[in-house]
């Protein structure tokens, strides 16, 4: 296909990314990340690995093709054909994997048509109609192929599964393994499923227990490559109920060298036998020592009570604050009503004026939209004297301060857009503050603009002054702007009554209601 003239920047900030940018944030969801730990020869290891939905994987891929789009930027002329085919793939596998629900077909709809405005950019469109026509084509191979690699998987682990039956005895309060050969089932498939608990590693997981007539027994944690072979006078096998729990302190790296080199000569289904389940297994009662151990504690005891005395008096301090906080977020946003200048419009918003305001930023947000929201609040922050403190997303929303979002605004053609609003029960009242901003229009002018609406601000019908309904251009504090913070919002010494944000105050006074009625 020839190449053609294309502007690479029009092409991403006006024809893909108002599609493309709704598409990654419906389809991104909040990426978990787990903590494991294992022993391991050289010690307790910890281990971090972090689980995506198959959402969150084709975002990443759209996010990654469009990214790759701008080192076409310095070129007069692209092949169509570069820009779409990677588009067409992730397409195709996304019509093959994604699950059949409404949510899948309104994001490929909408890419779809995102793909048919790039064609006619490009003036490629009969190329793109054609490649769209293989779409589902290519979709239908791809399930086919999934559905033979599943049931090969399933064929493969139905073969490893073949277990040898578990006979119960209530004659003798044992369980026997009738013997098999190593070609009906291999060492890992076979065993007594058991609940094993490591008390070292806090390891309480279900596994499997093998004992040998020669005063060794096997141990395997399900899922896990913890295995290990052990003396049987290191092991307690007790039986809860229908339970079989196997309690051991710790398993050395002898003992899990042990069963990687030896396994097949301990556990020979010819050596295994009935376990015979231990009398000690219940839980040794402490007894109380005599000496001088006593009189510390009780020393100790007087030291702590002057300390939880000393913490109780500084959580009164805490809920005196909260409380008066609290209720006079209620009434504060009367004062700006009736203060407000003649051309200034101002909302009732809870938990406004206040000295400090709390903001996150988060991950819909790229480098340079940080940036423009660092630099527009540091200059509010620098011509009024209100400070700004920036907390790890979501923290600031959710104590009821400031959140920032880079995703488009709720309302059609609007360049931003600032949702504040509060909700409860009867007393128990919560505010949030969730401004949103697309990339193509994080400005100054806009940031300063949404932010004055989340500190109460509404609209005024002087075109001179930054809450213009409309962009104007203008980027700045007008001096009746400026004082009128600066009086209210910084020297007023009731505006520091709510530097304590309401949602944190809240949860102070019900945490002590909590911690009233368990005591």
């Amino acid at each position: 296909m020839q190449s053609k003239r294309c502007d690479i920047h029009y092409l991403v900030t006006r024809i893909i990314n108002p599609t493309l940018n709704w598409i990654i944030v419906t389809m991104r969801s909040s990426q978990h990340v787990l903590k494991g730990r294992i022993n391991t020869q050289y010690g307790p290891a910890n281990l971090r690995w972090r689980d995506t939905t198959i959402w969150d994987s084709f975002s990443i891929e759209l996010e990654v093709w469009r990214d790759d789009l701008w080192r076409y930027e310095k070129k007069e002329s692209v092949d169509p054909e570069l820009i779409l085919e990677p588009l067409f793939s992730i397409l195709s596998r996304m019509e093959a994997k994604l699950p059949d629900n409404e949510k899948k077909q309104r994001i490929l709809s909408e890419l779809y048509e995102m793909v048919l405005r790039i064609g006619r950019y490009l003036e490629a469109e009969e190329y793109v109609k054609k490649e769209l026509s293989e779409v589902k084509s290519r979709a239908a191979y791809i399930k086919e192929m999934d559905e033979n690699l599943k049931n090969t998987i399933r064929e493969s682990q139905r073969k490893l599964s073949r277990e040898a039956p578990i006979v119960y005895s209530s004659l003798n309060n044992s369980v026997s393994v009738p013997k098999i050969s190593s070609r009906q089932s291999s060492i890992e498939t076979r065993g007594i499923p058991a609940l094993i608990i490591i008390k070292n590693s806090r390891i309480r997981r279900k596994g499997r227990l093998w004992v040998s007539n020669d005063g060794w027994v096997g141990i395997a944690i399900d899922g896990s490559s913890l295995k290990g072979i052990v003396k049987r006078s290191k092991v307690r096998i007790c039986k809860d109920s229908n339970t079989i729990k196997v309690e051991i302190d710790k398993i050395t790296d002898k003992d899990m060298e042990r069963w990687n080199h030896y396994k097949n000569t301990y556990l020979a289904p010819e050596k295994l036998i009935p376990v015979n389940f231990d009398k000690n297994c219940s839980k040794k009662q402490k007894t109380k020592k005599k000496g001088i151990f006593p009189i510390i504690g009780k020393i100790l005891g007087g030291v702590t009570s002057i300390f939880v005395g000393i913490l109780a008096v500084l959580l009164l301090l805490l809920l005196l604050l909260s409380t008066i906080s609290y209720i006079w977020g209620f009434v504060s946003p009367i004062t700006l009503i009736l203060t407000a200048p003649n051309s200034q419009d101002m909302n009732w918003v809870m938990g406004n004026p206040s000295r400090v305001y709390f903001y996150d930023i988060d991950s819909s947000c790229y480098t340079a939209d940080k940036i423009v929201i660092d630099s527009s609040l540091n200059y509010l922050s620098k011509e009024t004297g209100v400070k700004f403190i920036e907390l790890p997303h979501p923290l600031a929303l959710l104590i009821g301060g400031i959140s920032y979002s880079c995703t488009p605004p709720k309302t059609e053609f609007a360049a931003g857009e600032a949702e504040s609003g509060y909700g409860g029960i009867s007393i128990f009242v919560i505010s949030w503050n969730k401004i949103r901003i697309p990339h193509n229009f994080m400005t100054q002018e806009v940031v300063l603009h949404e932010t004055l609406h989340a500190m109460s601000f509404g609209h005024s019908n002087d075109p001179s002054n930054i809450m213009y309904p409309t962009i104007t251009g203008v980027s700045t504090l007008n001096s009746q702007l400026k004082n009128y913070i600066h009086t209210w919002y910084v020297k007023n010494p009731l505006a520091y009554l709510t530097i304590v944000p309401r949602n944190l105050a809240l949860l102070v006074f019900i945490l002590f209601i909590l911690i009233s009625k368990a005591s």
